[in-house]
């Protein structure tokens, strides 16, 4: 199984914007805001 975290950043004040049109990809199923150096991380995993 493969597996992978995608770290995301955004332009200042984008992020909530970034965030909804990333969940409308069929293929992200998981999607965090996070705090910090990134805006958002995505977990993925492939069996």
């Amino acid at each position: 199984m493969a597996m992978g975290f995608v770290l995301i950043n955004t332009a200042p004040g984008k992020e909530a914007d970034v965030y909804r049109a990333l969940k409308k990809v069929a293929e992200i199923k998981n999607l965090y805001p996070v705090f910090g150096d990134y805006d958002m991380i995505n977990y993925w995993n492939q069996a």
